[in-house]
C-alpha cells in the first residue's frame, strides 16, 4: 500500500492512513519511521477485522470486534473531518469498518480485495449479509486478479468490480544476472512458511532429485517467517533425511535482491495465491518460475512461455519440471526474456497507481452528481 501511496502522492493526491492499533510494537515503530520519513499523516486506532475461523463460530469474539469497531468509528470520523478527505479506500476484504466509515461521512468508498480468506486462511465473515450490503454500496471493488474477482462475484459481490494487478517496484526487483555457472543450480522459495504455501512439496521434489535421480548439483533456499507446527515439521524432516547440505531454511528477509542474484529457479507451490507477488518478483529477477497450476499463479504464468506450471500436490510432476529446466538450461534464456518483459509491461507501480487514480476521480465525480 505504501508503494501505491508514494506514486499517488507524486500525482498530487493527499494520502492519509488509519491503521489498526493491534500488532507488535516493532512493526508499528518501523512503519511510523517510514511514514514520518515520507511526510504522511497517519494514526493507529483500535479497530479490527470482521472475520473469524470458519470452523468455530466465536459469538463472544464477534460481539467484542463489533464493539471495538463501533468505538473506533467515532475516532475515524474525527480524523476524516480533520483531514477533509474526499474518499475512503479500504485495503483489505477483512475490514468492514472502512465501508461503515464511508457511509457515515457520505463519501465514496473503494474496496480493494487482496486475499481469498476462506481457502488461504480458513476464515469467514462475521456478518455475511452486512458485507453483501456494503459491497453493493461500494463505488468500485478492485480485485488483484481475475481469480479473486471470480471468487467474490460468485459469493457476495454484485457491484461494479474490476481487476488491477498489484504494482511492484521495478527498480528494486529487476535484475541482470551474471553468466550462469552450471556446476550448481540454486532454487529459491519465498513466503510465509505454512501449509498453504506448500514448502514441503518443494522439499520432497528436491529430495527425489538427489536420492532417486542421483543429481546433487542443486540447492534449495526456503526464505520466510514461520513458527507453527508446519514450520517445525519442515525443519525436522530436512534434518532427519540428511538434506541440510542441499536445503537451507532461512528467516524472513525484507530485501531479497542478493539472494535473487544467485538464484536460477523460483518455486511457487501455493494452494491459493490471490495475486502472486513472488511470481512476478521471480520473473523480474530473471529466474525461471515454476508454479502450481492454481488460483492467481496460473493466471500469471504462461506455461512454457513465461515459466512452467505443475499440478499442485504432484511431487513427481514438480520434480520433472525442475529437471526439465536444468537439463535444457541453454534454451531457457528465451523464457527469462519473455517473463521479464511481461512483468515490466504489466506490473509496475506506476501502471497500477494510474488505474486506481482514474477510479478515484470517477468515484468522486459520480458522488457529486
Amino acid at each position: 500500500m505504501l508503494d501505491l501511496a508514494n506514486v499517488l502522492s507524486n500525482r498530487n493526491v493527499n494520502v492519509f492512513f488509519l491503521f489498526p492499533s493491534r500488532g507488535g510494537d516493532t512493526g508499528k515503530q518501523a512503519l511510523r519511521l517510514e511514514l514520518n520519513k515520507k511526510g504522511y499523516k497517519f494514526a493507529f486506532l483500535p479497530y479490527t477485522e470482521s472475520v473469524h475461523n470458519k470452523n468455530k463460530k466465536d459469538y463472544q469474539g464477534i460481539l467484542f470486534r463489533d464493539y471495538q469497531n463501533k468505538k473506533a468509528l467515532k475516532q475515524m470520523e474525527a480524523y476524516a473531518d480533520k483531514w477533509k478527505i474526499d474518499l475512503v479506500h479500504t485495503n483489505s476484504i477483512v475490514l468492514l469498518v472502512g465501508a461503515m466509515l464511508a457511509k457515515r461521512i457520505h463519501k465514496p468508498h473503494i474496496w480493494h480485495i487482496r486475499e481469498q480468506i476462506e481457502e488461504a486462511f480458513n476464515l469467514q465473515f462475521d456478518h455475511k449479509l452486512l458485507y453483501q450490503i456494503y459491497f453493493n454500496r461500494a463505488s468500485k471493488v478492485i480485485c488483484v486478479s481475475n481469480y479473486i474477482k471470480e471468487q467474490y462475484q460468485k459469493e457476495i459481490c454484485k457491484t461494479s468490480s474490476c481487476v488491477i494487478y498489484n504494482g511492484i517496484d521495478m527498480e528494486r526487483y529487476k535484475i541482470s544476472k551474471k553468466e550462469k555457472d552450471c556446476n550448481r543450480f540454486n532454487i529459491l522459495m519465498c513466503g510465509r512458511i505454512d501449509e498453504n504455501k506448500g514448502q514441503k512439496q518443494a522439499v520432497h521434489a528436491v529430495e527425489k532429485i538427489i536420492k532417486e535421480e542421483n543429481y546433487k548439483k542443486i540447492h534449495l533456499k526456503i526464505v520466510g517467517e514461520g513458527n507453527g507446527r508446519y514450520f517445525l515439521d519442515l525443519k525436522k524432516y530436512v534434518k532427519e533425511q540428511g538434506l541440510e547440505t542441499y536445503i537451507d531454511i532461512l528467516p524472513f528477509q525484507s530485501d531479497l535482491k542478493e539472494l535473487r542474484k544467485e538464484s536460477d529457479i523460483s518455486l511457487v507451490c501455493s494452494k491459493s495465491e490471490a495475486f502472486g507477488r513472488v511470481t512476478v518478483e521471480g520473473m523480474l529477477g530473471r529466474d525461471i518460475v515454476i508454479g502450481a497450476r492454481t488460483s492467481g499463479t496460473m493466471e500469471l504464468i504462461q506455461d512454457g512461455i513465461t515459466g512452467y506450471l505443475y499440478e499442485y500436490g504432484n511431487i513427481e510432476d514438480l520434480k520433472n519440471k525442475i529437471l526439465q529446466v536444468i537439463f535444457t538450461w541453454e534454451l531457457q534464456g528465451k523464457v527469462m526474456d519473455h517473463a521479464q518483459k511481461y512483468a515490466v509491461q504489466n506490473f509496475s507501480n506506476q501502471m497500477s497507481a494510474h488505474k486506481i487514480l482514474r477510479i478515484y476521480q470517477q468515484a468522486i465525480r459520480n458522488h457529486k452528481k
